[in-house]
Formats: structure tokens, C-alpha cells, sequence
């Protein structure tokens, strides 16, 4: 894909989709908000992204690795990055 001013892209399922301005496409970036966003991500990808963003080895118990969650996850602090996980 090549990418022009205004618009984005979404992977979900492995599939690349382009977003415009029309389609949800955020003027800013969430992590300049102090946040990421999940849309229907694997809890181990959730994961992984806080475990990376805030340096830190998280756990989790296989029984529920695949959960999908959908949310907005707090890059300011990693107590409150857990609670919103949990």
C-alpha cells in the first residue's frame, strides 16, 4: 500500500484495509493521547505490546491467551495499563 496525507491503515485478521478520513481515520495517533487501541487483539499481542512499550515480563496462563479484546489500553502507567487488561 502507499499512503497519502489523511489516511491509514488497519491490519485485523492479518488483512491490511486503507482508511481515509471518512472512514475513522484519527487525526492524531492514540499513543499521543497517552493510549493504544485494540480492536479484537489476541491477549498475548496485547500483551506483548505492554510487556515491550513499558520494558516489563508479564505472565499470562495459556487458559486464556486467545481472548480478543477490544479497548483502549493507558501508556502512562503500567499498573493502570494491567487494571484495564483484567
Amino acid at each position: 500500500y502507499v499512503l497519502l496525507p489523511h489516511e491509514g491503515i488497519r491490519i485485523q485478521n492479518g488483512k491490511p484495509t486503507k482508511l481515509s478520513d471518512r472512514e475513522g481515520l484519527r487525526s492524531e495517533p492514540f499513543w499521543k493521547s497517552g493510549q493504544e487501541y485494540f480492536e479484537s487483539t489476541a491477549l498475548t499481542d496485547v500483551v506483548a505490546y505492554i510487556q515491550k512499550y513499558f520494558d516489563q515480563n508479564i505472565t499470562i496462563s495459556p487458559d486464556i491467551e486467545n481472548i480478543r479484546l477490544t479497548g483502549y489500553v493507558p501508556t502512562d502507567n503500567i499498573e493502570t495499563a494491567l487494571q484495564h487488561i483484567t
